[in-house]
């Protein structure tokens, strides 16, 4: 009997256990409005840009950045929640490098070049 309770107790404990689990897992995130979503991705625009303005190169897995930014010449005017694409462009295929880096668990991803080269001189 006292096996049986014992047993019992732990059985249920795994079951809590890997319940919660599951469920932190597959929760869904919370709902979103549209203006949330904008103000977000608006946010998130501006910051890729400015990781872009550092970004030498990238190859797959590999990720090499300026220690000093080197914007591209010359910087357009852009509108209001627009950012200069080449900027976007840069910081976007250094983070699916540096993605793909994390991924395979590589060591050292990321690494500094030097001087400010230009974008894509190896």
């Amino acid at each position: 009997m006292k096996t049986a309770i014992i047993r019992g107790l732990f059985l249920f404990g795994a079951g809590a256990g890997c319940a919660t689990v599951v469920a932190q897992v597959y929760y869904p995130p919370p709902p979103i409005t549209v203006g949330e979503w904008q103000a977000r991705a608006n946010k998130a625009l501006i910051e890729l840009s400015d990781l872009g303005l550092y970004v030498a190169y990238f190859e797959e897995g590999r990720v090499a950045v300026n220690l000093i930014a080197c914007p591209p010449e010359p910087r357009p005017k852009m509108p209001a929640n627009a950012v200069d694409q080449r900027l976007l462009d840069r910081s976007l295929g250094a983070m699916y490098s540096l993605n793909i880096g994390n991924s395979a668990a590589q060591k050292e991803p990321v690494f500094a070049v030097d001087k400010c080269k230009p974008y894509n001189n190896k």
